[in-house]
């Protein structure tokens, strides 16, 4: 008998998030969402197999304890600094129904893609299509261009170094669960925080995390270019580590406190209190002066996005992008980043709001938790059951086993 519940694992630098999801009435609910402390990696790469391990086994432990479940196997997310992208154009899908494409014409082609779009030690882990407007599996995102049986097709394939997707599988599978599939970040951060529409108008999603920023961006319903910088909030809380040899915890207590994103209008001689936690009680602070040296620091990772993008011959503009930049991530919760940001990509920025009954953490905000709230709904999706108005959702999870047995075989 099939289980009506999955759980997904999002292994980021700074936490480790598991949410074990209820299927009830088709409908994808977050049962549990666990958060707990995170050790094994750096910078978003594994740098002690071990400890990482044993992280996930006691987080995954607690969400088991914690839902009453007896989950064995978990879907991983692959983010941060190890994740490439390859958009790979000039595919064509031959389908033999003129209802729509079979499995086995997308599993060619990423079978076609794996060998000649990426390197050679690298693995396709997950993918995007633009939206197929024909009955289709769910999930499955593929443009059709026409009608015809034979559809020209784009393909963003998300992949990296085969022996990382080695080192994760052995991880999950030492802390005691098969790994189900990989889910990649990017993707499941887009499916928390924008609708079929903005993907059609034309948005940027920009999630600012830890240790990465990571981009996704699509243009007419196709997600046309996915990237990641590799510096983002820990910076921030690095630059008043080293200017004002404050503690790790003191440091970022301070951006989140009192960040802010513009300087302009504050008064020079406004000042804050700082207390260093050694007893010596709190000592003030130039407040102009402090928020200079984020505004700087976030400028300069805005103007790092717009050259990843620019690289790939994209231009940002509203013509291509009216739906404009969508933030997330840890420091979008920062003050006037989106003002910021429209004043140096000069677009409409939105920063949505994510509400959720499972967070009841004073630390954790919704926004920190986008990748692994979207990755229930996007699993939710591959699985058939959420957000799906076609009736064969048996063939949906036909296709995405296959796909799985396809990326996980040879791991």
């Amino acid at each position: 008998m099939k289980n009506n519940y999955f759980t997904v694992i999002d292994i980021g630098s700074s936490k480790l998030a598991v949410a074990v999801c209820n299927i009830d009435n088709n409908k994808v609910i977050i049962d549990v969402l666990s958060i707990g402390s995170i050790t094994g990696v750096e910078k978003g790469v594994v740098n002690n197999a071990e400890k990482l391990s044993k992280s996930i086994g006691r987080v995954v432990s607690d969400a088991n304890r914690l839902s009453a479940k007896n989950i064995k196997s978990v879907y991983v997310i692959v983010s941060g600094i190890i994740v490439e992208s390859t958009l790979a154009k000039g595919y064509k899908i031959t389908s033999d129904d003129a209802k729509g494409v079979v499995l086995e014409d997308i599993q060619k082609i990423l079978e076609s893609a794996n060998k000649r779009s990426i390197p050679a030690d690298h693995k396709i882990f997950d993918f995007a299509l633009p939206k197929l407007k024909a009955r289709v599996l769910p999930g499955s995102e593929i443009f059709i261009k026409s009608l015809q049986k034979e559809i020209e097709s784009e393909v963003l394939l998300f992949h990296t170094q085969k022996t990382y997707l080695e080192q994760i599988f052995s991880i999950v599978m030492n802390a005691g669960y098969e790994l189900e599939e990989f889910i990649a970040g990017p993707l499941a951060t887009a499916q928390a925080v924008i609708e079929e529409k903005d993907k059609i108008s034309g948005v940027i999603v920009l999630d600012i995390g830890a240790s990465s920023v990571e981009v996704l961006a699509y243009s007419k319903g196709r997600p046309i270019f996915s990237g990641v910088i590799p510096i983002a909030g820990n910076n921030i809380s690095n630059d008043m580590k080293y200017l004002f040899n404050y503690s790790p915890d003191v440091a970022e207590n301070i951006v989140v406190k009192y960040g802010k994103a513009i300087s302009e209008g504050i008064d020079e001689n406004e000042k804050i209190n700082i207390d260093r936690g050694n007893g010596d009680g709190p000592e003030t602070l130039d407040y102009k002066y402090f928020v200079s040296i984020i505004e700087a620091r976030l400028e300069e990772i805005f103007n790092l996005v717009k050259k990843l993008i620019n690289s790939k011959g994209i231009e940002i503009n509203s013509e291509m992008f009216p739906a404009g930049i969508v933030l997330t991530g840890g420091c979008s919760l920062i003050s006037d980043i989106d003002k910021l940001a429209g004043r140096v990509f000069k677009l409409p920025i939105n920063i949505p709001v994510i509400e959720s009954e499972y967070i009841s953490s004073n630390f954790y905000k919704p926004a920190t938790l986008s990748t692994i709230m979207g990755a229930t709904k996007l699993v939710g999706i591959r699985k058939g059951y959420k957000n799906s108005l076609e009736p064969e959702c048996n063939k949906s999870q036909r296709l995405w086993e296959t796909l799985k047995e396809w990326i996980l075989g040879n791991i």
